[in-house]
């Protein structure tokens, strides 16, 4: 094994164990005290953490594309302080899928499953081992924009927050959320298969040495698909909310 992917991986256990420490500490003494299923509590405290997550990868995509990271050219330049945010992101997902595996937030969502290992194997397989397309990356993760508002929705309710900034935040979830995944998702699959594909696209693959790297854009496309089919749910949701509902005769 490679010294940089060696090292990169202890990193990523590391940031893997600060988070379950983190989740043991703020669970028992950060979450409001009208919660108390045991569950309830845990996907609380997950929450929180994710939101912890998706603000310092979001300042990581962002800082990456306002310097270290081309999105025009240049994929194999190597992108050191954006690979850190990735490895504590790659920490992150190991744990919160430990979190998700044993049960400790309920029923396994197999569909964040599926959504963690995709992101590990597009980003941290890219960015860390390959040091390939930092900048195909930062972009993607400009979703995590919305994700602050899309989590903090659930976590208002459970704490009984369900006023004016109940409502702020949900239409906050839904602009965000267009913006950030919707169309930002465009523009990613535009600077794959239009922009650059002897780059990106179905060439990617060659750029990493070949590999996983063939899969990165195939999963870009599927990362856009559930991101359209989340929109969907919280556009049916808005809808209900503001439309008057029929009655019955």
């Amino acid at each position: 094994m490679q010294d940089h992917v060696q090292s990169s991986l202890y990193r990523v256990v590391a940031c893997a164990v600060g988070m379950a420490v983190s989740f043991q500490v703020l669970n028992s003494v950060a979450v409001p005290k009208n919660i108390v299923e045991p569950v309830k509590r845990a996907y609380w405290t997950s929450s929180a953490i994710a939101v912890f997550h998706a603000m310092v990868i979001f300042f990581g995509a962002v800082q990456a594309l306002c310097g270290e990271a081309s999105i025009w050219g240049n994929y194999d330049v190597p992108a050191p302080v954006y690979g850190s945010f990735i490895e504590l992101s790659t920490g992150y997902f190991l744990y919160d899928f430990i979190l998700i595996i044993s049960g400790t937030l309920g029923p396994i969502d197999k569909t964040m499953i599926v959504h963690h290992i995709m992101t590990v194997t597009t980003h941290y397989y890219c960015v860390c081992i390959c040091r390939y397309s930092a900048g195909i990356s930062a972009v993607a993760f400009l979703a995590e924009f919305s994700t602050p508002f899309c989590t903090g929705r659930w976590m208002l309710k459970e704490a009984g927050y369900t006023g004016s900034i109940y409502v702020f935040n949900g239409a906050m979830m839904a602009i965000s959320f267009f913006f950030s995944r919707i169309c930002n998702g465009t523009f990613l699959l535009y600077l794959i298969y239009v922009a650059h594909p002897a780059a990106t696209g179905v060439s990617l693959g060659e750029g990493m040495g070949g590999g996983m790297g063939y899969l990165f854009g195939p999963m870009a496309i599927a990362f856009f698909g559930l991101n359209v089919f989340w929109f969907r749910l919280i556009v049916k949701g808005l809808l209900k909310a503001v439309l008057p509902s029929k009655k019955k005769e």
